[in-house]
């Protein structure tokens, strides 16, 4: 049988029950600075709620400010936590990133939790590409991340300096099951834009992005393993607003194994702020709570270590062309 099918036709719809849950679990945020992407609708919208709930101070940014203003109002009446705030950002652009974590860098001296949760399915069959020639779904859903990543990680790791005690800062890193049908290694470095395969029926470049995040996520904890928490997530199959542009035939594939978007946060969250998930570095977790396993060479450290080298290499040629 195909990994298509498999994915798709044969793995659970609903994951076992958690032992651990956000209402007697998660731990009171009071103090803790977090940035989360994204954070105006599905997912990231839930747990920006769920963290103001819980006291922390929560930065989110997606690319329509207007929307995220609405939604960090909405959150504020909501929790009666002020401390939800919106701001724009461009993840496809390094201008918009940098604007973005100067703001962060200006208000903050302490950054405990990073989540990187936008992500975007580019359906157009026609190749887009960034400012910087970077195909759009790569800039957007694995260039990006790292670039912001990179950039706030000199005070993620002095937060750590400062106060041991409050433990490691954490960036959760948002995968997808998807990752199964990416090229073997995960990355077509040769080709990055996949363009010998513009009429898949699977977006092969969503795939490779979310097949990114997990070597991302593995690549940072062997970089950092006593300073950095680095976690991938596979929050579910759930109808988020990412597949409202996607063919009829991928809809009818997703939509149902689809759960409302309030069942997608568990598992980051479990990932970003429990004690358990603190002594799994680098690890994949699946719905229910679960340390997952991804396809097996992902897990391999030398292909995680090729693509963080390829991404900061590629971050080097363009700081350079600025």
């Amino acid at each position: 049988m195909s990994k298509f099918c498999e994915l798709r036709f044969l793995k659970p719809i609903f994951p076992p029950k958690s032992r651990w849950s956000i209402e007697k679990d998660m731990p009171d945020m009071l103090g803790k600075v977090v940035v989360i992407t994204g954070g105006n609708s599905g997912i990231g919208y839930e747990i920006v709620r769920i963290l103001a709930y819980k006291n922390a101070r929560v930065y989110f940014a997606s690319r329509n400010l207007e929307k995220s203003l609405k939604a960090a109002e909405k959150i504020r009446m909501a929790t009666g936590n002020d401390n939800v705030l919106a701001y724009e950002l461009d993840l496809s652009e390094i201008s918009s990133i940098r604007s973005f974590v100067k703001i962060i860098k200006n208000r903050e001296t302490n950054l405990h939790l990073l989540i990187n949760n936008a992500g975007l399915i580019v359906t157009d069959q026609n190749l887009q590409f960034n400012s910087k020639g970077e195909e759009l779904t790569w800039a957007s859903n694995v260039l990006g991340p790292f670039f912001l990543t990179k950039l706030l990680l000199p005070l993620m790791l002095a937060t750590h300096e400062l106060d041991e005690r409050a433990g490691r800062p954490r960036v959760i890193w948002i995968s997808s099951s998807d990752h199964r049908l990416s090229v073997e290694g995960g990355i077509n470095f040769e080709d990055i834009a996949m363009t010998d395969k513009l009429t898949s029926t699977v977006d092969p470049r969503y795939v490779q992005s979310k097949a990114a995040n997990i070597l991302q996520a593995k690549a940072l904890a062997a970089i950092y393993p006593k300073k950095i928490i680095s976690h991938a997530v596979h929050p579910g199959s759930i109808n988020t607003g990412l597949f409202e542009t996607i063919p009829k035939i991928e809809k009818l594939l997703h939509k149902p194994r689809q759960q409302p978007c309030y069942k997608g946060v568990l598992t980051p969250l479990y990932a970003a702020t429990s004690s358990e998930a603190a002594t799994m570095n680098g690890a994949y977790f699946v719905p229910g709570t679960r340390v997952g396993e991804c396809r097996k060479d992902l897990s391999e450290p030398a292909n995680a270590k090729k693509l963080w080298s390829f991404l900061e290499k590629r971050m080097e040629c363009i700081d350079g062309s600025r």
